[in-house]
C-alpha cells in the first residue's frame, strides 16, 4: 500500500464526543479520487464487514449502515 500523505493531511482532527466533520461517504470519495485501484480493493475488503452487518439488518428490516459496499438494492 502506498503512502497517501495527501489524504491524511486533508482530513480534519478527530475529537472524542464530537461528530467528525467529514462523512464516511466523503472519505470514500476522497479515497476513490486519490488511491491506486489495488489499494481501493483493501478498503473494499474492510467495508465487507459492514455489508455482513447490513445483511442482518436487512433481514430484520432495520436501517442499513451506509459505510458498506452494497446498498439496499444490491443486498
Amino acid at each position: 500500500m502506498a503512502e497517501y500523505y495527501f489524504i491524511g493531511a486533508s482530513l480534519p482532527d478527530l475529537q472524542i464526543g464530537v461528530p467528525p466533520e467529514v462523512s464516511s461517504e466523503e472519505f470514500f470519495t476522497l479515497c476513490h479520487d486519490n488511491m491506486h485501484p489495488s489499494d481501493l480493493k483493501k478498503i473494499e475488503t474492510i467495508r465487507r464487514l459492514y455489508d455482513l452487518d447490513n445483511l442482518l439488518a436487512f433481514w430484520k428490516k432495520e436501517p442499513l449502515d451506509p459505510r458498506g459496499n452494497l446498498d439496499f438494492n444490491d443486498l
